[in-house]
């Protein structure tokens, strides 16, 4: 993008004042599996993990505030049984593929600065689930120093070459 874009779009609409998005990731999730009296464990990959992120608002005139109001009633706690999630779009999130969101809260406007208020929208990604499980091997690179490790491949070559 060669401007920068100071809103973020929430179900369609243009958030107020200036709005910057900040801490939206990838987060990836790893199960650590171990023995007791094992050193070292196996990772097993569990797919992607919802990112948590934020977007920051600067409110800093009276229009800015009336569309801070008017704005507000979009990001209320859902109602009824099939509660949907809010589609969002910034380039940040675009970046991570973070299409739609939840919010988690609302914080109030805070002066930062004299005329200049912050408010803070926390949203969690939305994303359907699929089945996502792998287990990692180690890289050629990563060559194991443990003695019993080098029996094992040594052991495991052996009876690879018998067959």
């Amino acid at each position: 993008y060669s401007q920068p874009i100071d809103y973020v779009l929430v179900k369609g609409k243009k958030t107020p004042g200036v709005a910057e998005v900040w801490h939206a990731g990838q987060p990836l999730k790893w199960d650590e599996r171990s023995g007791y009296g094992f050193s070292g464990a196996t990772l097993w990959y569990q797919g992607a993990g919802l990112s948590e992120f934020e977007i920051k608002i600067k409110l800093r005139d009276e229009k800015d505030f009336e569309d801070w109001e008017a704005f507000l009633p979009l990001l209320k706690a859902p109602k009824g049984r099939m509660a949907k999630a809010c589609a969002v779009w910034h380039p940040y999130l675009e970046m991570f593929g973070i299409a739609a969101a939840v919010v988690v809260d609302v914080t109030q406007p805070e002066e930062t600065e004299d005329t200049l208020y912050q408010v803070i929208i926390k949203m969690k990604q939305w994303r359907r689930i699929k089945m996502s499980l792998l287990k990692p091997e180690a890289s050629k690179d990563a060559e194991s120093s443990d003695p019993y490790d080098k029996r094992i491949e040594e052991l495991a070559a052996e009876v690879e070459s018998l067959l």
